[in-house]
């Protein structure tokens, strides 16, 4: 699909993991563009009234969602609609907002779009463009061995000002007995991931949260991506030692 969401960091880290098998069978997915574009923004994307209007009057035109391809597009990918998996229904529910100033100008109009695939998984898309929340896309996935969203993103907008950390500790190839779930208590088979190379332990993972926790009161860590040295992102290659 030619959507430049579907090629971030996230997406494609997503993406990967679950042609892993990491989240077992996926069960639901969300995608939303939130992005408050109400007044121009001088270091955004939106410089002049003219650059937003296309949004602000497509919006109070109709009661869809004008923009979906940043919400459903890594969906898509990972789905691998039109060929594993397709949409075969939609209910999409617009509120009704409240006008400030001529019928463009719609503060809180925001749609949602529930879809189903023919696999069974539930998708849920958001765009609201007028309400003042924090640029969020949602991107979360949910299967039957695993989550991953940008829950930790939007919290950490969410709570300027409160003085409370938000850090999201995202750990490679380390053993514990997650790997035995994995492979349906199959402990030879956990155990010979982690053959012949160095991987990290919980008893690791506890040392870095501690070291986040030792931090100055002014310093928030929003992301920690840990590794062994043995791994990198080359399909998450595993080197043997």
């Amino acid at each position: 699909m030619t959507e430049n969401c579907c090629y971030d960091l996230f997406a494609l880290e997503t993406l990967e993991i679950a042609r892993q098998g990491h989240f077992g069978h996926i069960t639901h997915c969300e995608g939303a563009y939130i992005h408050h574009i109400k007044s121009p923004q001088p270091t955004g994307c939106y410089h002049s009234d003219t650059q937003r209007n296309w949004m602000v009057h497509s919006c109070a035109a109709h009661g869809g969602n004008p923009y979906p391809t940043h919400a459903i597009g890594p969906i898509a990918q990972l789905l691998d609609f039109h060929h594993a998996d397709r949409m075969v229904s939609l209910v999409s529910v617009t509120a009704k907002g409240a006008f400030e100033g001529d019928e463009t100008d719609v503060m809180g109009r925001i749609n949602t779009a529930l879809i189903q695939t023919r696999n069974g998984v539930s998708i849920m898309l958001q765009l609201d463009v007028t309400t003042p929340r924090p640029y969020n896309r949602l991107q979360t996935v949910c299967g039957t061995k695993a989550f991953v969203g940008q829950f930790s993103l939007a919290l950490r907008n969410d709570l300027r000002g409160s003085n409370i950390k938000v850090t999201n500790i995202a750990p490679g190839l380390c053993k514990t007995e997650f790997s035995e779930v994995r492979f349906k208590g199959d402990k030879a088979k956990a155990d010979s991931v982690y053959e012949n190379t160095k991987f990290l332990s919980a008893d690791d993972i506890a040392k870095v949260i501690c070291a986040v926790l030792s931090l100055p009161e002014h310093i928030n860590i929003n992301e920690l991506e840990l590794m062994p040295v043995t791994q990198t992102w080359a399909g998450f290659h595993i080197e043997q030692i």
